[in-house]
């Protein structure tokens, strides 16, 4: 009899980012080691000082000291051409970096319609226990956002996001935001592997006093189906994350239409907008 076509998918090819900085270069590499020989291309995206990249490494593209996560991320998306980015921050650890990558590769081979992945993560402002809408196959779950410390992008999402302006966003809060509502709002799956188990320190070693005030900047280049997706994220995710729901949902409803009158005075006027004085939001916070 004939023989039948191979109907398997094709295997996805993986670019592998380790995002490092001063003080973190030993974990980087010791990272890159385990995860080279298990990825299609690996770069390791370093800050430092002295400008130079360690002694005895290759493939390693130096940025200045005072890059951050936000211009780290575009520098990742103009050096990217592959199927899947894979993203890892230099203070994140996992027993089996090799299980984590075959997971990744496995989540977007068996499905085109995967915009963004990731393991389960600690110390993570979305847990899956937060974040999670509804059950998918095995181990996954489709959940509401991702957070970035260990993640993996379709190429459609990283072209998405090299729309984005970086320059005023070096901290690089909001990123996740856009991702999940680009991905949500075309109907694209975000999914977390909740078998494969990353570790990160529960605090932060950046000073984090304009980040909001960056990403509320950042994530006005979203278009609108893509703000609402995100006001309706941020509507599933405020009762889950405070024993305040009805402040959140009002300070949630507060930044939505913010924004709204910022597009359309943007509109009326046919230039951007200044940025807005930032004043309280009804919780008491700063918008964002």
């Amino acid at each position: 009899m004939p023989h039948e076509a191979s109907t398997a998918p094709d295997v996805v090819r993986i670019h592998a980012f380790i995002i490092s900085w001063n003080g973190r270069a030993e974990a980087a590499m010791k990272i890159a080691h385990e995860i080279s020989e298990h990825v299609d291309e690996l770069t390791v995206i370093h800050s430092d000082p002295s400008g130079v990249a360690p002694a005895g490494t290759r493939g390693w593209e130096i940025v200045p000291d005072s890059y951050f996560y936000g211009m780290k991320f575009k520098r990742s998306l103009e050096l990217f051409g592959s199927d899947v980015m894979l993203q890892v921050q230099a203070d994140a650890s996992c027993d089996d970096w090799a299980a984590l990558v075959a997971a990744a590769r496995r989540a977007f081979t068996v499905s085109a319609n995967v915009a963004v992945w990731a393991p389960d993560v600690n110390f993570t402002p979305w847990p899956a226990r937060l974040t999670t809408l509804n059950t998918a196959a095995g181990p996954l779950r489709h959940v509401a956002i991702i957070d970035g410390i260990v993640w993996a992008l379709s190429a459609e999402v990283c072209e998405r996001l090299t729309a984005f302006d970086y320059r005023a966003n070096n901290v690089g809060w909001g990123i996740d935001w856009a991702a999940a509502a680009f991905a949500l709002a075309t109907g694209r799956d975000v999914l977390v592997d909740i078998s494969i188990h990353v570790e990160h320190p529960m605090t932060r070693g950046y000073d984090t006093s304009d980040a909001t005030a960056q990403m509320d900047a950042f994530l006005d280049d979203l278009d609108q189906r893509e703000q609402a997706m995100r006001n309706l994220v941020a509507g599933f995710l405020a009762p889950r994350r405070s024993d305040r729901p009805l402040r959140d949902l009002l300070s949630m409803a507060y930044r939505a239409i913010r924004h709204q009158l910022r597009v359309l005075l943007d509109r009326v006027t046919g230039q951007a907008s200044p940025p807005v004085r930032e004043i309280p939001a009804p919780d008491g916070s700063t918008p964002g």
